[in-house]
């Protein structure tokens, strides 16, 4: 895998991911895409179509208060082609390299970008899997605005910003920090982008230094090649600390080296910890006196 340099990206050293077999229907009705980074699942919406990458490997912390019920997709496989039809969308998956086209209505509202020279058809990849993590990079139309990723200090519209993306204690609003970030941006060209996850992601909106014509992101758990992660965890007396929600127990009072996958996060609690975990609600209105704690996670 290569290195991504978030100041000036070597595009020429990050290989795209290419499409290695046809596609197969899942029995939750998705269908799933063998890559050269391993499967890609799709899920076709009446809201529109959902990519899955990678595996999941803990819980999402209450994102989705649901999962959204899947349309029954239409798969047709060709050479060099896969065509998948559902809820009035039809996404098409082009092989080498994995690139796509996604029509409403036959109306194309978004694809890879058309950002490209001489050399190859797209100077950066459409999707990529680097050493931080998932690279992925739709299209910009020239002039076309962006909105949404909740708490940012600088103009509505996202265009030309490099956006990264982590809830954080702001003490001022004078820098990227925030810890109100909303992991949805929009366009009034008729799309929508939903990042579900909450590793930390990085939003290169128009960005020039990344590619003025691509809405480029990188969704990046592990911020050094390999998942290595360094953590100094406080003395505890006669206790220890356990990683969130594993409870897994580690030593307090020193330095821990540990390498996490791309679904992991260094998160720990000392021993003998209650956790209270709110009920899944749409909005905090929704919440009563009464309802307040669902349930305790425990280690």
């Amino acid at each position: 895998m290569s290195h991504f340099n978030s100041t000036a990206p070597a595009w020429n050293d990050i290989p795209p991911l290419d499409v290695c077999s046809i596609a197969v229907p899942t029995q939750t009705g998705a269908v799933s895409v063998a890559t050269t980074a391993g499967q890609l699942v799709i899920s076709m919406h009446n809201f529109g179509v959902r990519l899955r990458f990678g595996e999941c490997q803990f819980g999402d912390y209450g994102m989705l208060i649901k999962e959204p019920p899947a349309v029954i997709p239409v798969v047709t496989n060709s050479e060099n082609l896969t065509i998948i039809e559902g809820g009035g969308h039809t996404l098409t998956l082009h092989h080498q390299p994995l690139s796509f086209e996604l029509l409403k209505d036959s109306q194309c509202i978004q694809q890879s970008p058309t950002d490209s020279h001489f050399v190859r058809q797209f100077r950066p990849p459409p999707v990529a899997r680097v050493d931080q993590g998932w690279f992925i990079s739709p299209e910009l139309e020239s002039s076309e605005p962006v909105y949404g990723l909740g708490e940012k200090w600088g103009s509505l519209n996202k265009r030309g910003q490099l956006i990264r993306f982590c809830n954080e204690d702001a003490l001022d609003v004078n820098g990227e920090a925030s810890y109100k970030n909303t992991p949805f941006a929009w366009s009034p060209n008729g799309w929508g982008a939903f990042v579900h996850t909450p590793a930390p992601v990085t939003h290169g909106v128009g960005f020039a230094p990344w590619s003025q014509r691509a809405y480029s992101m990188l969704v990046a758990p592990c911020l050094k090649p390999g998942g290595e992660v360094e953590c100094y965890l406080p003395h505890l007396n006669n206790s220890h600390w356990c990683k969130f929600p594993s409870g897994e127990p580690f030593e307090s009072g020193r330095t821990h080296q540990l390498t996490l996958s791309l679904n992991d996060i260094a998160v720990f609690v000392p021993e003998v910890t209650q956790i209270p975990l709110g009920p899944d609600v749409a909005y905090t209105d929704a919440l009563t006196s009464g309802s307040l704690i669902a349930s305790l996670w425990t280690n």
